[in-house]
């Protein structure tokens, strides 16, 4: 049993904080490394897209890993890195395609350079080997990792159970919707807009979440 610990000692702890610029610094803050964050939405509008983006953002941070688990590396995301601005020259992400949960803990977390940032694109492609159980698992035995992952919609929620476990466990939760990205959490939160003028199409002059 872990010993408790005074007011005083937790708030005397050292964190390690994101410091991030601009509408990032905006919606997020310095929101702390490690666990959980989520992004999703309905089909096609603009989940990956912007995880991608997201991807670049951290990888001028941290060392990222990017599992492009249902497009693999195929014409269509190579084109959808393009869409998002991702610059090669500065390679800020590595990528792989679809692995299993026990191989990224054995070929990504259980080494000596594990990467910090691990993106999971998507959850619907986990649905046959990952329980929510697995879930919480992986949560609580690397804290320190922060995984970012992408999950369809259903009903305005992550589908599957291991989407609705993902959202009750992450600290910032990122819904997407005709091209803009809507934040919650445990941050200040707000709207990152994925393409200005087509979200504006979409939704209106005011961006607004349904």
């Amino acid at each position: 049993m872990r010993k408790f610990i005074s007011v005083k000692t937790a708030f005397s702890k050292k964190f390690k904080l994101y410091s991030f610029t601009g509408v990032w610094a905006d919606v997020l803050s310095n929101v702390s490394k490690g666990g959980f964050w989520i992004i999703y939405g309905a089909e096609k509008h603009g989940k990956s897209w912007f995880a991608l983006i997201l991807a670049q953002v951290l990888g001028e941070i941290e060392n990222v890993a990017y599992i492009s688990s249902e497009e693999g590396i195929s014409a269509e995301f190579v084109k959808a890195m393009r869409r998002a601005g991702i610059d090669p020259s500065q390679n800020p992400f590595k990528l792989n395609e679809h692995i299993t949960f026990a191989e990224i803990k054995q070929e990504l977390l259980n080494r000596r350079q594990a990467p910090s940032v691990i993106f999971i694109d998507n959850l619907t492609t986990y649905k046959d080997e990952v329980s929510a159980n697995d879930i919480l698992k992986l949560f609580r035995e690397y804290p320190d990792t922060h995984f970012v992952f992408i999950s369809h919609e259903d009903n305005g929620e992550p589908d599957l159970a291991i989407g609705k476990m993902v959202k009750k466990l992450s600290k910032v939760i990122m819904r997407v919707e005709g091209l803009a990205c809507f934040v919650s959490g445990r941050v200040p939160g707000g709207q990152i807009l994925i393409d200005e003028q087509k979200a504006v199409l979409y939704h209106g002059t005011e961006v607004t979440e349904n």
